[in-house]
C-alpha cells in the first residue's frame, strides 16, 4: 500500500513539475525566445506538432466566458470549429514557411537578436502585441507575434508576416 502512495505521489509531482513547463506556462518576457525556438525548428515540425504551442479552440472558448468582449467576437468564436480553427493555424503555418523562403531565410540558421512587445489588459486577460527580430544572411528580420496571458498561463494566438528590416541596431 505505501508503495502505491508513493508512485502515485510521484506521478502528481512528475505531472505538476511538466505542467509548468509546458509551452502554455510561459512568462511574457520569455515568448521570443519560446518563438524563436519554434522557428528554428519549424523545418523539423509537422502540422500537428506546430499546433500544440499554440492556444486551443477550447482554451480561448473558456477565456471569453469570464472576459469582457463585444458579442460579436464572442459569437464568431463559440460557432467556429476545430476544424477551422486548425486550418488557420496550418495557414500560419504555410505562411511562416513561405515568407521565410521568399526571403531566403533558412529558417534553422537564424540568430536571436530581440523581442519587444506590448500589453493591452481586458479584465484579467492581458493581450500582447509583440516583434521577434532576429538575423539572417547578415540582415534583420522581424516576425509579428500575437499572445495573450490569463491567469498566468500564456497561450499563443498567432504568428507572421515575416520580413526584413531596414537599419535597425542591436546591442
Amino acid at each position: 500500500m505505501k508503495k502505491i502512495s508513493f508512485l502515485l505521489i510521484a506521478f502528481i509531482l512528475w505531472f505538476s513539475f511538466s505542467a509548468c513547463e509546458s509551452p502554455k506556462n510561459i512568462p511574457q518576457k520569455y515568448v521570443g525566445k519560446h518563438v524563436f525556438d519554434i522557428l528554428t525548428t519549424l523545418d523539423t515540425l509537422d502540422k500537428e506538432a506546430f499546433r500544440t504551442h499554440f492556444i486551443t479552440l477550447d482554451e480561448i472558448k473558456n477565456v471569453l466566458e469570464e472576459v469582457a468582449v463585444s458579442d460579436e467576437f464572442r459569437d464568431k468564436a463559440s460557432t467556429m470549429d476545430v476544424d477551422t480553427y486548425n486550418k488557420d493555424i496550418d495557414r500560419i503555418y504555410h505562411d511562416i514557411t513561405q515568407e521565410a523562403i521568399d526571403n531566403y531565410v533558412h529558417l534553422s540558421q537564424i540568430e536571436y537578436l530581440d523581442y519587444e512587445y506590448k500589453a493591452t489588459q481586458n479584465n484579467s486577460m492581458i493581450g500582447y502585441t509583440g516583434t521577434l527580430y532576429f538575423k539572417a544572411n547578415n540582415q534583420t528580420y522581424r516576425i509579428k507575434v500575437y499572445s495573450m496571458e490569463f491567469d498566468d498561463a500564456f497561450g499563443l494566438l498567432g504568428l507572421g508576416r515575416l520580413k526584413r528590416e531596414e537599419e535597425r541596431t542591436f546591442e
